[in-house]
């Protein structure tokens, strides 16, 4: 791994925070005495020192950070120093003047047509993949989809080892199948909107079957699929739209088919977007007769008393309501809804409904049913219909039922309720109600990120740092709000949290964590009682030397 490809081995979530970290500034030093050796330290939860050794070509022979990071070789602090170094090396490069460029398009218009024919020649031969690129795109052909698939699998064929994909060679394995779908995509621009279909289809048809047996940890195979159905999507629309669609039936049949392939067996959701891009073909009977006959069938075959099952179940159903809602009449559709109230997804509907037309006390039954229903089967759907209900009390205007749900959200650890059930209150009461509504969290022993939020807010220094007693570990990142009124207090807590970290730490991961938390104490409250801390935690633990040597590294 160089310097200059880092991006390339680390995950995507760790390369966007470390990058937001670097473009933050959250970088306090770096250090290099011989441009191979980098020593940083990283301002997050704590200061966290990262080490990162270079050879002579800047591939990354060693990296560390001391971080409690443990899910994978590099953290966000590494991802976030590999930044600052590459932009520190390219600043140096940049004060030696560079020679101008030529400008590739003007000397290739200067080129005769001989020559441009050698050095394309010459660079397909040393690059199959142009090679194979160029005949694709540029080639005449009597079967396109045949030729397209071949392109796709030979992609899959290449990149494979022993009959499967590792995670560095999927996007060398999916080269086919987007070229593929660029060449869909300029059919859809062509007003082919026909073929742009169907050779979606026969990416699809490829792709999906690669998931068996690749490592798609990065994603990438979903994404392909995701863009196969939305080219498809488009050509749809944009062929109805513009009346260029001939072929209904036989495009119907086509996405029908692939739909119901075996291989989308564990893959419902993909199954039932395709089956969703068939409803524009439904005006006529027969199609439409077709595609519920397709998605009843689906409904006999959906496990019962599981969440997947039920899962299934309802989108199977919500497709055969966007059927009637492109075809039917208002009525049909509303009792149709109203058959499927037990599936809460269509509870919801039917409150959407409801409320649309004013139907206040029919969204407040709706939503009280569905409480009690989720509370029984889905616990985490209660809260939905309560917001329902709490919607309804704001347009009514009904006050107190407002400052009761409210209150329920708060407890039940939903902070964004907060400012709501402020602002029902004047300066006055808001005093004696905070304080009623602090009680209850205290005396039910809810201190949850809720409670610690409202604290925050109101900064209410006597609970936050009650709050630090409790939970020694939050004097880190409360601090900011005693650290002038309490000086004494924060530095008791600060020492108390070393202490009790140390005494638990057994390793020299824990150890690096006991020092990280030194460094953020002399960043706080100054040097000198973190020095004295530190010997004395040296003394405390000389037989523990691999924990010396940690402490003896802190630079403050």
């Amino acid at each position: 791994m160089n310097l200059s490809n880092f991006e390339q081995y680390l995950q995507n979530q760790i390369l966007e925070r470390g990058l937001d970290y670097f473009h933050r500034g959250m970088i306090d030093t770096l250090e290099t005495d011989d441009g191979h050796h980098y020593l940083a330290d990283v301002d997050g939860t704590d200061i966290y020192t990262v080490d990162v050794y270079l050879n002579d070509v800047d591939d990354i022979v060693d990296s560390s950070c001391d971080c409690p990071y443990d899910y994978d070789d590099y953290c966000k602090h590494q991802a976030a120093v590999l930044y600052a170094i590459r932009e520190q090396k390219a600043l140096k490069r940049k004060s030696f003047k560079k020679e101008k460029q030529p400008n590739l398009p003007s000397m290739l218009r200067s080129l005769k047509k001989d020559e441009l024919i050698r050095i394309i020649l010459e660079i397909t031969d040393d690059n199959p993949d142009i090679k194979e690129q160029l005949l694709y795109t540029y080639s005449p052909t009597k079967n396109e989809r045949t030729a397209s698939e071949k392109l796709i699998k030979e992609s899959i064929r290449r990149a494979s080892r022993k009959g499967f994909i590792e995670w560095n060679q999927v996007n060398n394995a999916l080269q086919g199948a987007e070229m593929v779908l660029e060449k869909a995509q300029s059919k859809i621009v062509q007003g082919d909107f026909e073929n742009a279909v169907l050779l979606g289809i026969t990416v699809l048809s490829n792709v999906v079957e690669m998931i068996d047996y690749s490592d798609d940890s990065n994603g990438s195979i979903g994404a392909v699929i995701s863009w196969c159905i939305q080219i498809i999507d488009q050509a749809i629309s944009s062929g109805f739209e513009f009346g260029h669609l001939q072929e209904q039936s036989e495009l119907f049949d086509a996405i029908v088919k692939e739909a119901m392939n075996e291989q989308y067996d564990g893959w419902s959701e993909w199954r039932f977007d395709l089956l969703r891009l068939c409803i524009p073909f439904c005006g006529g009977k027969k199609l439409r007769s077709k595609l519920e006959e397709t998605l009843a069938s689906l409904l006999k075959q959906t496990t019962k008393d599981s969440w997947s099952g039920e899962y299934d179940r309802t989108q199977l159903k919500k497709l055969q309501l966007a059927i009637m809602e492109t075809f039917d009449d208002e009525e049909k559709i509303e009792e149709f809804i109203y058959e499927h109230l037990h599936l809460h997804d269509f509870r919801e509907i039917a409150i959407e409904h409801a409320f649309a037309k004013g139907q206040f006390d029919k969204v407040i039954q709706l939503a009280l049913e569905g409480e009690r229903m989720a509370a029984k089967k889905w616990p985490g759907l209660v809260n939905t219909f309560r917001q329902y209900r709490y919607q309804v009390y704001e347009v009514t205007g009904e006050l107190e039922k407002q400052k009761e749900l409210a209150e329920e959200f708060l407890l039940g650890n939903d902070y964004s309720y907060y400012e709501k059930l402020k602002n029902l209150y004047t300066s006055k009461e808001w005093s004696e109600e905070l304080n009623r509504l602090l009680s209850l969290f205290q005396k039910e022993n809810r201190l949850s990120a809720t409670y610690l939020s409202i604290i925050k807010e109101e900064r209410l220094t006597t609970h936050i740092l009650d709050f630090c007693n409790h939970h020694l570990s939050s004097v880190t990142e409360l601090y900011p709000y005693f650290e002038e009124s309490h000086p004494e207090e924060l530095n008791r807590l600060f020492t108390e949290y070393i202490l009790k970290a140390a005494e638990e730490a057994s390793d020299r991961k824990k150890y690096k964590g006991v020092t990280s938390i030194i460094k953020k104490y002399s960043k706080v409250c100054g040097t000198a009682q973190p020095i004295a801390l530190i010997e004395t935690l040296k003394e405390t633990y000389k037989r523990r030397p691999a924990f010396v040597d940690e402490l003896e590294k802190v630079r403050i």
